[in-house]
């Protein structure tokens, strides 16, 4: 299912930083994203992935060259991934910087759900699309892979270092900036997006580890994920999401809810309260992922899915998304397909 939680800003000012370059109005960049913040260099500041895709489709139809995901990713060192960044940078090993970051998803701020698998001797970091294909998925997986090839080079102190690469779609008509970007294999029509990492590169001591500062980094980039953390992290709050999530308009009220987790409704709503998490909060949530999902995933009209959401109308889930996201689901959908 699409996951619903925050990105950074960074993505929108490397987008903003090579389209100001060619002489692209930022207007036209951010049109249809929606309210951003007023400050787009506040380190504090987030803004939805929906909101994030919306800017790279604008991007990609101001300025249509093959590879703008390529130079947008690669023009993002890992400073700017901010306290996590700097973790990652003193951790002691690159597989020990690279499992240390997807503790984080909040702060790795990607469109994809990135994770580690083994396949014989080596490692893959591979990205889980949480779309499925869409118009500009070439785009976000150029962004996807460049960008962490970005960071996996600046860990090893190393811009030249040769990796191989794994697309999944068809190859483009120009592979040459593929090639020299990174330096490896290519491989496309893939059973994966990801980079090839060998064992003993894993293995290999960073140039910058430094085990007192990796775990004061690291202290500080928990408790700033803690921050930015939902209230998915309540065992309590994360019971009622599932409910919710397997049957929206079964458990559209606390009563239902109270009643499968065979608690009163007082209980239910005082151990959320501790919480700090209300239950419109989590309905709300729920109704955001399922919305995705639909309009990512289907070819359910607005009236269609605002039906399955519980809403009594269109317009009022026209109103809650917009909310929700920054943008209209109209807006949304035609950037994943238009």
């Amino acid at each position: 299912m699409y996951e619903v939680r925050p990105v950074s800003l960074h993505g929108v000012l490397a987008t903003l930083a090579i389209t100001r370059a060619r002489g692209v109005p930022d207007e036209i960049i951010l049109r249809g994203a929606g309210r951003l913040p007023d400050s787009l260099t506040d380190p504090d500041a987030t803004i939805t992935m929906e909101q994030e895709l919306v800017v790279f489709d604008n991007a990609r139809r101001a300025i249509p060259e093959q590879h703008l995901g390529l130079l947008i990713g690669s023009s993002m060192p890992i400073s700017t991934l901010g306290l996590l960044g700097y973790t990652l940078l003193a951790a002691p090993t690159l597989g020990e910087a690279l499992n240390c970051g997807l503790q984080f998803p909040i702060q790795l701020a990607s469109q994809f759900a990135p994770h580690l698998l083994h396949y014989g001797n080596d490692q893959h970091f591979v990205g889980r699309d949480c779309h499925g294909f869409f118009e500009g998925y070439s785009f976000s997986t150029d962004v996807f892979l460049s960008a962490t090839l970005r960071v996996i080079r600046d860990c090893l102190q190393s811009p030249h270092e040769p990796f191989s690469a794994h697309f999944k779609r068809p190859a483009p008509s120009d592979l040459a900036p593929y090639r020299q970007l990174f330096g490896g294999d290519i491989q496309f029509s893939s059973h994966s997006d990801s980079l090839k990492l060998p064992k003993a590169l894993l293995n290999q001591r960073l140039p910058l580890a430094d085990p007192i500062s990796h775990l004061a980094m690291l202290k500080l980039t928990q408790a700033r994920e803690r921050e930015l953390e939902t209230s998915a992290g309540s065992a309590i709050a994360h019971e009622v999401s599932t409910l919710l999530k397997s049957d929206i308009q079964r458990y559209s009220d606390l009563k239902a809810v109270a009643q499968a987790l065979n608690i009163s409704e007082r209980t239910l709503r005082r151990r959320l309260a501790e919480r700090t998490v209300t239950f419109k909060r989590l309905q709300s949530m729920a109704r955001h992922q399922l919305a995705n999902r639909l309009l990512s995933s289907t070819h359910l009209s607005l009236d269609a899915i605002s039906q399955q959401l519980g809403f009594a109308d269109p317009s009022s889930f026209v109103h809650a998304y917009h909310k929700w996201a920054g943008v209209s689901p109209g807006r949304f959908r035609r950037s994943l397909r238009s």
